[in-house]
């Protein structure tokens, strides 16, 4: 059984120093992960994969409509140096006499489900929107192992449980949009750059990709990269076509570059310009990264908004916005209308603040959450947070196998990913396809369950009645 495990929820090679005191080269620690799999209501699990192709066509509209995505990122952009370099690079490309050949997006929609505080349906759960991911999605290969290894264990237990699991295809998505954009590309003997950090900690998810990438054609070769390399090793030739040393490079995948941390220097910024510079696809490609930001899920619960990002009526796209967002607030709001300012102060632990970049993270601030808003206001960077309210979501009793092997019985509750995959060209859409989840679940003592941080663990679904 403790292969089977191992196997399942893949190996973490190179860890990083979050993971061991001292760590080794070739350090292999496996994924925090559940010993079987949480409740989740079919009706809402149901909807959430549902939504996800309208979510598809909502981020592709604001990846290739500039100008909506410029007016929306202005007052971000401000305040925000590493948005407004990205903006930069955005604008720099479009000047070039050549574009990329097409656009790619792995997206992946999280949620989590609000426990409905009205005591005659107490019972009742609504899907709530935490954040829409476009850069660097992965776990695609551990969620879908992860799915097959509960599958045989709970088929073991009771079988007629099985037929309650949902399959997980979300490793077969990922591979095959990036199959489709090198094909697409229509160079056979044109690479793949996978862009990591130089310290990879999470090598186990890539290489399933990789394996997968190959086993669709024996003609794919993959090369790892990282922002240095290519700032030493890669070029683009007068047509605007990238190479990494003398191979032409078809697809460039991101698994880095998402955080302000990563861009430690000048030469990085370069070596990114230097890519989205060039024809080939990028996944995500910087607009695409752009329209990830949380600061465009502020804006759906406006019709006005969704009307410029739709060129037809789109009803079912509108309710649908709005039955998933939890009630959120400016930085302006709080801090000037009396009525939330009381709220706030009687009831500061109801409420998260949240940074409007893409993976900015929740800042729980509790009982001091009054007084975080004003030290916003008064550094004039109420831009870069908005205050929402905070999701109750029901807990289950599950066992929690961590890194180091220790087993853990608590109570937990969890955050469902749903992916999506986009390729555009112009004003014209590819591919899009959706299917598969990644099930976080956490400690409920826990505020954030990142499964980087060793705080969550790798789960899967199995359905309930409603």
């Amino acid at each position: 059984m403790e292969g089977t495990v191992l196997h399942c929820c893949i190996a973490v090679i190179q860890s990083s120093s979050r993971w061991l005191s001292s760590p080794m080269p070739d350090t292999i620690i496996p994924y925090p992960f559940t010993l079987y799999p949480s409740p989740f209501p079919y009706h809402e699990y149901e909807n959430a994969c549902r939504m996800q192709y309208g979510i598809n066509k909502l981020i592709y509209r604001l990846a290739s409509n500039i100008d909506l995505l410029d007016s929306v990122l202005l007052g971000l952009v401000d305040c925000d140096d590493f948005v407004r370099k990205l903006q930069d690079i955005s604008q720099q490309i479009q000047n070039l006499p050549y574009k990329s050949v097409a656009e790619g997006c792995i997206i992946r929609t999280d949620y989590m489900l609000q426990t409905n505080v009205n005591e005659e349906h107490f019972h009742k759960t609504r899907l709530r929107l935490i954040e829409i991911n476009t850069i660097a999605v992965g776990l695609g290969g551990a969620a879908k192992l992860m799915s097959q290894w509960h599958n045989q264990f709970i088929s073991d237990i009771d079988p007629t449980l099985s037929a309650n699991l949902p399959s997980n295809e979300s490793h077969d998505l990922i591979i095959n949009l990036i199959y489709e954009s090198w094909k697409i590309y229509d160079n056979v003997r044109a690479i793949i750059l996978f862009v990591i950090p130089a310290r990879e900690f999470n090598i186990g998810d890539q290489i399933l990709i990789e394996n997968g990438l190959m086993s669709l054609n024996e003609n794919i070769f993959v090369k790892h990269v990282t922002f240095k390399e290519i700032n030493q090793h890669a070029s683009i030739d007068q047509s605007g076509n990238l190479y990494f040393m003398t191979l032409e490079v078809a697809v460039v995948y991101y698994r880095h570059g998402y955080d302000p941390r990563h861009f430690e220097n000048e030469t990085i910024w370069q070596s990114y310009l230097l890519l989205e510079s060039s024809r080939s696809i990028k996944i995500p490609s910087i607009r695409y990264h752009l329209a990830g930001m949380k600061c465009f899920q502020m804006k759906l619960n406006f019709t006005d908004f969704l009307e410029k990002v739709y060129e037809h009526d789109q009803q079912s796209y509108y309710d649908d916005y709005r039955s998933v967002t939890e009630e959120s607030f400016t930085i302006e709001q709080a801090a000037t209308t009396d009525y939330l300012r009381n709220k706030i102060h009687v009831d500061p632990e109801g409420f998260y603040l949240k940074q409007n970049r893409e993976g900015g993270g929740s800042v729980y601030c509790g009982k001091l959450l009054n007084d975080r808003i004003s030290e916003i206001m008064e550094a004039k960077q109420n831009q870069r947070y908005f205050v929402m309210k905070r999701i109750i979501p029901p807990q289950y009793t599950n066992i929690i196998r961590s890194s180091n092997g220790e087993l853990k019985e608590c109570l937990t509750n969890s955050e469902l990913g749903i992916f999506g995959a986009v390729i555009s060209q112009g004003s014209n859409i590819l591919y899009s396809k959706c299917g598969g989840s990644l099930l976080r679940s956490k400690p409920c003592e826990k505020i954030e369950g990142g499964i980087a941080s060793g705080a969550g663990a790798i789960d899967s679904v199995i359905l309930i009645k409603d």
